[in-house]
């Protein structure tokens, strides 16, 4: 069985994750900051890395846009409590 489209064995396993922070100027960093340091606690990724930010201007507001790149833990069969 073949592998989809765009994944490779250097990127399986990995999650991109592309989201949009909005909210006061002062504050859009801080706000992806601790949403970054919750997804790193979290027992789903073993590691979270910020790939790329942007300030982009809509309409009267500034947006932080972001791109994360998270590595899922694998699970090994033994791993899975089975009920």
């Amino acid at each position: 069985m073949g592998n989809p489209i765009g994944i490779t064995e250097e990127t399986a396993g990995t999650l991109t994750l592309k989201g949009v922070v909005t909210g006061e100027r002062t504050s859009l960093e801080t706000s992806l900051t601790i949403y970054v340091a919750r997804l790193d606690q979290s027992p789903l990724f073993d590691t979270v890395q910020v790939d790329s930010t942007e300030l982009i201007k809509d309409s009267s507001e500034l947006n932080l846009t972001f791109t994360l790149i998270l590595k899922i833990i694998e699970e090994s069969e033994k791993d899975i409590i089975k009920e």
